[in-house]
């Protein structure tokens, strides 16, 4: 199969024995140490709620959907309304079946350590993906660029879909470039179900089906004999495809309708942006996303291109990073200004590995040239990869650290003091974890007087523009219809509402400030204080992003309240003072307190 193996070279051709071999497990092995050495069992962000609480439904209920219990209920931004009160998290459920296996295996925590795995499984996928197309020691040193990217590692530990979909694609191109050597059907079928799979983990990067679709109708137009092995490759797309569109027939209507549909994510994509985010995208790649490989990536491609025994693979890469860099580039959302760009460039966390991949191959290309030279060229861009990624890295797991820790504080002591299925107030960030366990009805703090609700971001946008809309925009007439006269702020209709929810003994658990919470109590209700925890006053997540149709106020800056003064009966402490930072952000610090409350009938 000469013709066959010019259009997709074999395996590069090196014999360095068991070395690389060693060397790849100890990155992987510290690589894995260093970032669950800042893991603590939380989820901090929408978005994770958006993954883990779905993952949760799938395993203890089958489905991915869930209905309120009551007006009250705390529903996380990125859940909709279907418009027959089925409430869909906007993403799809390819990450949360997964996760959902894990948690009816070994329960939430070890969930929480699927994507740090994932990591590891697509460090492994890219050092045998180079190893084949460059040589062992080349897929060495595409790892260890990748291990210490920093958007990589704060996606490890941030509980989202990027490093599932990065696995995927990783592991797909890999298996893609195994079979065009062997026609296995084996590996034609697996290659096939993991591209497959990546729209059913997130939806936009179906885009990525434009790259490896090229690369396959070109392959088989170059090589007849590939026509019916090809076959193997659509049937295991098919799978996923078939899976995730029926679900969306069973979840919306339709087999095309997806969640994004729900919050009308399609208007936040447009030329308008395009113009706008472009340049700024180019520059943060090479500043904040894959750094020092950058350029070399875009050398490597072209230099495939050029080359006819490379082509095949040149187009493959350029037709997997174009269209999803295009894409991204036209999306309303943008992070950076005044800040990191991360929370843009993870969009285009799967292509860094791509990049790594390019990056490898030319430098082993220019190094056959220069010799010495060459390597000394890898080294240094080595040496500025790891002095930049390290330290960032570092940084940015310390972040998610401090924003996880507070909360698993929390989760532990509610645990301890807060019996099963009582009705729980507490702050969004609280809510989004207590909400993956499940344990305990969540009331919404948004009637409880600590947040108030922007004007409708589907209407004007928070720039003034059309653009998709989150589930707090759901709430707005239940907001109107539970506020009015009543007693210290809280109006009957929600006292009448609260008790009628809470049950018999009409009791209620809130986390909050004291103060705040004694200004609002009537004088008949009873209160005790069951513990006091530290955390940030603004408590926002990470990279201080408050959700569409959320505004914190001007709020009380965090005061010590002692117990004692007022309606307060059998007060008691329990567990010890926290203290932790939301995102890392140095803010006054405010002291929360869980309270029981019993809601007196007026």
């Amino acid at each position: 199969m000469n013709d066959q193996n010019e259009l997709c070279p074999g395996p590069a051709v090196d014999n360095p024995g068991k070395m690389p071999v060693i060397i790849l497990a100890a990155l992987l092995a510290a690589h894995l140490a260093f970032t669950l050495a800042f893991f603590r069992s939380a989820i901090s962000s929408p978005d994770a709620n958006g993954y883990f609480k779905q993952a949760r439904l799938i395993a203890e209920r089958q489905r991915t959907w869930f209905s309120l219990e009551s007006p009250l209920q705390f529903v996380a931004p990125h859940w909709l309304d279907a418009g027959d009160d089925r409430y869909f998290s906007k993403y799809p459920p390819g990450l949360p079946v997964l996760l959902a296996a894990v948690y009816g295996l070994a329960g939430p925590v070890a969930a929480l350590l699927v994507n740090p795995w994932l990591t590891v499984l697509t460090l492994l996928g890219l050092y045998l993906l180079c190893s084949r197309w460059a040589g062992r020691w080349w897929g060495l040193f595409a790892v260890a660029v990748m291990a210490v990217n920093p958007i990589v590692n704060h996606h490890t530990l941030f509980a989202d879909s990027h490093a599932a979909a990065s696995c995927c694609l990783v592991w797909g191109v890999y298996l893609l470039s195994a079979w065009s050597e062997d026609f296995s059907p084996s590996k034609g079928f697996a290659a096939g179900f993991l591209l497959g799979a990546i729209p059913a983990v997130r939806y936009a990067e179906a885009v990525f089906g434009l790259g490896t679709g090229l690369f396959l109708v070109l392959f088989v137009m170059q090589n007849r004999r590939a026509l019916k092995p090809a076959l193997t490759i659509v049937a295991g797309a098919f799978l996923p495809l078939a899976a995730l569109a029926l679900r969306n027939r069973l979840a919306f209507g339709a087999f095309w309708k997806t969640g994004y549909g729900l919050s009308g994510e399609q208007t936040g994509f447009g030329l308008e942006y395009f113009m706008q985010n472009s340049v700024r995208y180019l520059s943060d790649i090479m500043g904040e996303g894959a750094g020092a490989i950058t350029v070399l990536a875009a050398a490597g491609v072209v230099l495939m291109i050029a080359g006819r025994g490379t082509r095949l693979r040149g187009i493959l890469l350029a037709g997997l990073i174009i269209p999803s860099t295009l894409l991204y580039m036209s999306y309303y959302f943008y992070a950076g200004a005044g800040g990191t760009a991360w929370p843009t460039l993870r969009f285009l966390l799967p292509t860094f590995y791509l990049y790594a991949l390019a990056a490898a191959w030319f430098l082993r290309e220019v190094s056959a040239g220069l010799r010495s030279g060459g390597r000394a060229l890898a080294v240094a861009v080595l040496v500025l990869s790891v002095c930049w990624g390290l330290p960032q890295s570092a940084a940015a797991l310390v972040m998610q650290e401090r924003n996880n820790e507070p909360l698993a504080e929390i989760t532990r002591v509610v645990e301890e003091s807060v019996p099963a299925g009582s009705v729980v107030i507490a702050p969004r960030q609280v809510q989004q974890q207590l909400d993956y366990l499940g344990r305990w009805r969540l009331a919404d703090e948004i009637y409880f007087g600590r947040k108030r609700l922007m004007p409708p971001v589907g209407e004007t946008g928070r720039s003034g523009r059309p653009g998709p809309v989150s589930g707090m925009e759901e709430r707005r007439e239940t907001l109107e219809a539970f506020s009015g006269p009543g007693v210290s702020g809280l109006s009957k209709k929600l006292r009448a509402e609260l008790r009628h929810w809470a049950g018999t003994d009409s009791t209620v658990y809130w986390i909050g400030d004291l103060e705040r919470i004694r200004s609002l109590v009537g004088e008949n209700d009873i209160i005790e204080v069951v513990a006091e925890l530290e955390m940030p006053a603004s408590g926002r997540m990470s990279g201080g992003m408050s959700p569409p149709g959320l505004e914190d106020p001007a709020e009380d800056q965090g005061r010590t309240v002692r117990a004692g003064g007022g309606p307060m009966m059998g007060v008691r402490e329990m567990g010890r003072p926290f203290r932790g930072r939301f995102g890392g952000r140095d803010s006054n610090d405010a002291r929360l307190t869980l309270v029981r409350w019993r809601v007196a009938q007026l």
